[in-house]
């Protein structure tokens, strides 16, 4: 199949960053064509076709479109009117996650978790798809390969947007149980996958939500889900299901821990929980396993061979979106260059376009 995929931003080490490139080099080495667009690129892997310019790609016999985020849905349909288009969703809250306003006519949705499903399924007709496909995680890269302790000794903060309450709060828990803490991610530093598994396998603990915390247990490590929205606590073979059930979001309970409950919530820790744990990460995480649904449900879309038809409204608005978000764009552009001109001198600058 001749793929493509798209993501809001390829800038750091967020979620659907990291699953977008996962997701294309599976897709690659299973043999297929894949083009990424990404309307903000930075430090583009050398090894993925990746475009910020649809128009350099608008003649390409495209089979399918695996789209994350509302805004490049709708510049996808807009520039490919007859493409079948996979919409993933990733979590219900950011303004990037949300539903179109008017039709652009998707295929199918994907939701990464089940409650994010049912809370799809509540926004749209009975007559839309909608699949549970979780997050993607690379076991040829994150596995066990060093000593867990009995009792935790050191500890992994893994977090883009962690505040500063909570910082405090993790860093005191743990100093009280003599845990050292590292910090990792947005304003600690961005880590790259290839560096983030080690630091994962130095430590014995991990907070963090989400993809972290399932990175954390393909590496035999047992998470704490406690982020900027509040935890859902340690991850024990328990608890598991249920807290999947919100991809590790934090939202099942959403505990707003103190100094004193957190240092009990760590010592609920058990060492022997890590295996058990990989084991059922591995059963729902596996990229290896879920690439095969993901290409099966890509087949079903483009053999259904169900016809795109759009309301002349929904046209109108949908080239109406793309035609401001494009100026809004190139305003931006516009503004960084005349910051450049100002701060270097020319020569520099034609260097730095280049």
């Amino acid at each position: 199949m001749n793929i493509l995929l798209t993501n809001h931003h390829l800038i750091s080490n967020t979620g659907t960053e990291i699953y977008t490139l996962t997701l294309a080099r599976y897709l690659i080495n299973a043999g297929h064509h894949v083009t990424i667009y990404s309307n903000y690129i930075d430090k583009t892997p050398s090894d993925l076709n990746i475009t910020n310019d649809l128009s350099t790609i608008v003649s390409h016999n495209f089979d399918i479109a695996h789209v994350h985020h509302n805004i490049n849905a709708i510049e996808i349909r807009h520039h490919f009117p007859t493409l079948p288009i996979i919409l993933q969703v990733h979590g219900p809250s950011h303004p990037l996650e949300q539903l179109a306003p008017f039709n652009i006519g998707i295929s199918t949705y994907l939701a990464v978790s089940s409650k994010l499903k049912e809370k799809l399924e509540k926004q749209l007709p009975p007559s839309a798809k909608v699949i549970v496909s979780r997050n993607l995680i690379d076991s040829n890269l994150f596995f066990s390969n060093h000593y867990v302790h009995s009792i935790p000794k050191k500890a992994l903060i893994i977090s883009a947007y962690l505040p500063l309450e909570k910082e405090s709060i993790i860093r005191q828990a743990c100093q009280n149980l003599h845990i050292s803490c590292k910090f990792v991610g947005g304003r600690f530093g961005v880590v790259s996958q290839s560096k983030l598994h080690r630091e994962i396998n130095a430590v014995d603990i991990v907070f963090s939500l989400g993809r972290g915390a399932i990175e954390a247990m393909f590496c035999q490590r047992v998470p704490i889900i406690f982020d900027y929205l509040g935890g859902d606590g340690l991850v024990t073979p328990n608890s598991f299901d249920e807290l999947a059930t919100e991809n590790f979001s934090g939202r099942i309970h959403s505990y707003q821990y103190n100094v004193e409950s957190l240092i009990n919530e760590i010592k609920k820790y058990r060492s022997h929980y890590g295996l058990q744990l990989q084991k059922l990460s591995h059963a729902y995480y596996d990229a290896k396993t879920n690439i095969r649904k993901l290409i099966t449900i890509y087949e079903q879309v483009i053999n259904s061979k169900i016809p795109i038809i759009l309301s002349s409204n929904d046209k109108k608005l949908c080239e109406f979106f793309v035609m401001s978000i494009t100026q809004t764009r190139n305003f931006s552009r516009l503004e960084i260059n005349q910051k450049m001109s100002r701060k270097f001198p020319f020569n520099i600058i034609r260097k730095i376009k280049k």
